[in-house]
């Protein structure tokens, strides 16, 4: 009976959370800084494009926010105009219980999978060792080789 109502009072505060971002969503259309995308390039780094009253700019954002570009060329602008046409950004939900249960249920990759890339791993690596040998070998002969060069000339 406890695993119920604590089953109920989960499935009420997901609920809850969805009608929230749901409402702050509609909420936001006429906004004037629109976030068109970004990219995490390290942490609490990042580059974000933004559309500020039509205008679209390139931003790097850390401890502090700079401009890296600001976009004018018509046919970057009309690309990007395409590619975000009609997609809102929408808020992150959490996964339905089905989603969870497929995830959960997903087929690992077998200890096999994992000794096959091990062994081109190290096979990998033992060609790079051996050619990186070959080239010192190769460059300490030509080295001996310049040596005796100058002990001839001299």
């Amino acid at each position: 009976m406890i695993v119920f109502y604590l089953a109920l009072i989960i499935g009420l505060f997901l609920v809850i959370i969805r009608l929230i971002a749901k409402r702050n969503r509609l909420s936001l259309p006429g906004r004037i800084v629109r976030t068109l995308g970004g990219a995490p390039l390290g942490r609490d780094k990042s580059v974000q494009v933004v559309e500020i009253a039509g205008a679209y700019y390139i931003l790097g954002v850390g401890e502090s926010i700079q401009l890296v570009a600001k976009i004018e060329n018509p046919d970057e602008l009309d690309a990007i105009r395409q590619m975000t046409q009609g997609s809102e950004p929408t808020a992150r939900s959490f996964p339905t219980m089905a989603q969870w249960w497929a995830r959960r249920k997903e087929v690992r990759k077998p200890a096999e999978e994992w000794s096959e890339f091990d062994q081109i791993f190290q096979d990998r690596m033992k060609t790079m060792k051996d050619s990186r040998r070959s080239v010192s070998e190769l460059l300490e002969q030509e080295q001996s080789r310049e040596e005796r060069k100058d002990t001839i000339h001299e």
